[in-house]
C-alpha cells in the first residue's frame, strides 16, 4: 500500500494543471485593410481571444498568456496581438524568491487604422518585446520598441501596397541603440488567368540601429489551380534574407549573423470522392 501510496503522490505531483479563460466574439464589420505581411484573417472568421493557461511539473510553473482583438471603434481599426510567457523553477520551496530561476517574455503589437478613401488607409503600428531571463550565463535582458507611420493603398483591387516609416529603440544587454526603421511591403492576389490564380507578395524592412544594421526582407509568388470539386495543385517559390547584428557578451564587438533562404512548396489536394480527400505535400528549401 505505501509504495501504491507513493506512486499516486508521484502522479499527483507531476500532473499537469492547465486553465484557460477565452471569450469570443464576432467582431464589428470594418471596412478591409490588406495587410501584405498577411497578419489579419479574413473579415468573415474575425473574432476576440483572451487566454490564460498554467502548467505545473513538481516545482516549474509555465504561464501563458494570449490576447487577440481585432475590432473596430468609432471607425477605428484596432488589432492587437499580446503574448505573454513566464517560466519559474522554485528552489528550496520557494522560501526565497531571490534564488528562483525564471524567465520572462512578453510581445505586443498594436495596428491602429482609419479610412480615407476606398482605396487608402492610415495606419499607424506599435511593437515591442521584453525578455529576462536570470537562469542562463548568457543574453539575460533585451527589449527593443518600434512604432510606425504610414498607409495601406490599393491602385487596383488585385494590388496592395504598404509603406511605412518609423522609429526603433533596442537595449540588449545594457547597451542602447536607435534609429530609424522603414518598410516597403506589397501583396497581389485574385489575379486569374486562363484558369490559373495568381498571387504574390514581398516585403522589404530595415531597422538602421548606429551602429548595427538589421533586415528582414521576403519575396514569395505562387500559382494554384482547382479542377474538379476539392482538387487543386499548387505551386509556391519564395526568397527570404534576414541580417542580425547584435554585441558579443565577451568583448561587447558586433557580431553579424546573414540568413539567405530559398524555398519550393507544392501541394497537390486530390478528391476521390465527397467524403475521401488526399494530400501531397512537399517543401524543398536551402539555407
Amino acid at each position: 500500500m505505501s509504495s501504491i501510496a507513493m506512486h499516486m503522490k508521484l502522479l499527483t505531483a507531476m500532473s499537469v494543471v492547465y486553465l484557460s479563460l477565452a471569450t469570443s466574439a464576432f467582431a464589428q464589420e470594418a471596412p478591409s485593410v490588406p495587410e501584405p505581411a498577411g497578419g489579419s484573417p479574413p473579415d468573415s472568421i474575425r473574432f476576440n481571444t483572451v487566454a490564460i493557461g498554467l502548467e505545473q511539473n513538481l516545482n516549474t510553473f509555465n504561464w501563458i498568456g494570449h490576447a487577440w482583438i481585432d475590432t473596430t471603434v468609432s471607425g477605428t481599426i484596432v488589432r492587437l496581438n499580446e503574448q505573454y510567457i513566464s517560466n519559474t523553477i522554485l528552489l528550496d520551496g520557494g522560501a526565497s524568491k531571490s534564488r528562483n530561476l525564471q524567465s520572462d517574455q512578453q510581445n505586443l503589437s498594436l495596428l491602429l487604422g482609419r479610412s480615407l478613401t476606398k482605396n487608402l488607409t492610415s495606419e499607424i503600428q506599435w511593437k515591442s518585446l521584453v525578455y529576462s531571463d536570470n537562469k542562463s550565463v548568457g543574453l539575460g535582458q533585451a527589449m527593443f520598441h518600434s512604432v510606425l507611420g504610414g498607409v495601406n493603398y490599393a491602385p487596383s483591387e488585385f494590388l496592395f501596397l504598404n509603406p511605412l516609416v518609423g522609429f526603433r529603440w533596442d537595449n540588449q544587454a545594457g547597451v542602447r541603440d536607435k534609429g530609424i526603421s522603414y518598410t516597403m511591403a506589397a501583396q497581389s492576389q485574385g489575379v486569374e488567368l486562363d484558369g490559373y490564380q495568381l498571387y504574390g507578395s514581398g516585403q522589404l524592412h530595415e531597422d538602421r540601429l548606429s551602429p548595427r544594421l538589421l533586415q528582414r526582407h521576403f519575396a514569395r509568388a505562387g500559382v494554384q489551380r482547382f479542377f474538379y470539386g476539392n482538387t487543386r495543385d499548387s505551386l509556391e517559390a519564395g526568397y527570404s534574407r534576414n541580417r542580425n547584428e547584435f554585441y558579443a557578451l565577451a568583448d561587447s564587438n558586433i557580431e553579424s549573423r546573414v540568413e539567405d533562404i530559398f524555398s519550393f512548396t507544392n501541394l497537390l489536394d486530390y478528391e476521390f470522392d465527397a467524403h475521401f480527400l488526399t494530400t501531397l505535400f512537399v517543401n524543398v528549401s536551402n539555407r
